[in-house]
């Protein structure tokens, strides 16, 4: 964010941003990966306090927005694949019944015939792609799914700049 010119600590200060760093692991002064133990003392935390602490930070902050990033991260922790189903629709379900548009970024990479398991649970789907294109790097935008919305099913090229995510006109074919 700091690469593009957006003042973060800023925002902090004046409360119109709340970062909550909820990993189940953190880096040392050192640079290894050590367990969190202000958070996780030897055990998952279980998904219901990590969406309850995720719902105390919306009221506390009065969010509008909230981007979880990663659930990716959250859900390393547990090995039981329909516990972490069932803290994700909970998690969802909680925070759809807050007056706040959610994000949750998850870094899948998608399998052959195989549909990551947040597909299913969350109402919308938005696949970033950052893929070689000849000698130079592109991104993209495209809406997999957006329950009760209809939408474009095409891939979008996209940019990132200090203004913000722009989603241009898809190339023609000639």
């Amino acid at each position: 964010m700091k690469s593009y010119g957006w003042d973060i600590m800023k925002l902090e200060r004046d409360g119109k941003l709340l970062l909550v760093d909820a990993r189940p692991f953190s880096i040392t002064e050192e640079g290894f990966v050590a367990p969190n133990e202000s958070l996780y003392r030897g055990e998952a935390m279980p998904f219901s306090h990590l969406t309850d602490m995720v719902l105390a930070g919306v009221r506390r902050a009065g969010a509008k927005r909230l981007v979880i990033d990663s659930v990716t991260i959250l859900a390393m922790q547990y090995v039981n694949k329909f516990y972490i189903r069932q803290g994700l629709m909970g998690m969802v379900q909680a925070l759809s019944n807050q007056d706040c548009t959610s994000l949750l970024i998850s870094e899948t990479v998608q399998e052959e015939g195989k549909t990551p398991t947040e597909w299913y649970i969350a109402p919308g789907v938005i696949v970033l792609h950052y893929t070689r294109k000849g000698d130079t790097m592109e991104r993209a935008v495209q809406v997999i799914k957006m329950r009760g919305t209809r939408h474009g099913e095409e891939i979008y090229p996209a940019r990132i700049t200090e203004n913000g995510f722009t989603v241009l006109q898809p190339r023609m074919i000639p």
